[in-house]
């Protein structure tokens, strides 16, 4: 069966970034929330054999489209499947909705210290050289 908009209306009700079954299924029951919580983080519920991400659901049944591209959760967290806290974006866009990452030592995201100077790069492009963590942070914020 294909999956679209009105299968997906049919097979779920949506209610604050959540999917419930409408139709029972072999080990669900009317009302009960679909899917389970992969080890990636993310939600995701299966449908006639094939599983998919729960974010990409809820996209699909309020859109009524797939997304073209990725489904990116603005606040970072995986499971917040609220369609507000979703868009559909490139790879390189998602990839740029990162926070700091662990092994920055600076503790601002896109900025690192060589011989007493600031540097910061966005999307694998230099944006400039920077004599204090201010200014770089501004320069890497605004691009």
């Amino acid at each position: 069966m294909k999956m679209d908009a009105g299968t997906v209306r049919e097979i779920f009700r949506y209610d604050n970034g959540k999917l419930f079954w409408l139709k029972p299924k072999k080990k669900s029951f009317i009302g009960q929330e679909a899917g389970f919580l992969a080890n990636t983080g993310y939600w995701r519920i299966k449908i006639f054999g094939k599983q998919y991400k729960r974010s990409r659901l809820v996209w699909l049944y309020h859109k009524r489209e797939w997304p073209k591209y990725q489904i990116d959760h603005k606040n970072r967290i995986k499971t917040d499947d609220r369609i507000e806290n979703l868009r559909d974006v490139t790879n390189q866009v998602n990839c740029s909705n990162k926070g700091v990452r662990i092994d920055n030592k600076l503790g601002v995201k896109g900025v690192y210290l060589k011989g007493g100077r600031f540097y910061t790069a966005k999307n694998g492009k230099h944006i400039g050289v920077f004599s204090n963590i201010e200014e770089a942070s501004i320069a890497y914020m605004s691009m």
